[in-house]
């Protein structure tokens, strides 16, 4: 049996390239360390908004306020849910592209797509996510890969 050698796009993820409104844009597949950073810019989005929120009353009763927002986790139900606004598909585009220009910043990425049309960025987060779908190669050899008893 030939073994297939492992190149570095096996290590990394499936990368698409493509041009859209003249920028061009290399997009690769997310994974549980994106998503995982994701649930800690939710979780830093919560804490600015209680912060801006008291920040005119006590201490005392800002950091009970402070102490709720940390205890409580981020729920696979308020990522489905922030993946849906703007924001949370332009930190995962984000996460994305970081893969491939290391140099790229949130900001960066926010700049660059919001003159975007819903239509185009619908397009493009279809891009994005379908680079975690299997493929056919893949469907292929998953249905060979049967356990023999």
């Amino acid at each position: 049996m030939k073994e297939k050698e492992i190149t570095m796009s096996d290590l990394v993820g499936r990368t698409v390239a493509f041009t859209i409104k003249g920028k061009s844009i290399k997009l690769s597949e997310t994974t549980l360390a994106d998503f995982a950073a994701f649930r800690d810019h939710i979780k830093t989005a919560r804490l600015k908004q209680i912060f801006e929120a008291t920040k005119d009353i006590s201490i005392g009763e800002r950091t009970i306020f402070i102490n709720e927002v940390v205890r409580e986790p981020v729920t696979d139900l308020d990522v489905q849910m922030e993946l849906q606004n703007l924001e949370g598909m332009l930190f995962m585009l984000y996460r994305s592209m970081l893969k491939n220009q290391s140099d790229i910043t949130l900001e960066e990425v926010f700049n660059m797509f919001t003159s975007f049309s819903d239509e185009d960025l619908a397009a493009i987060t279809t891009v994005q996510s379908s680079l975690g779908a299997p493929d056919k190669e893949d469907e292929k050899n998953s249905k060979r890969a049967t356990v023999k008893k």
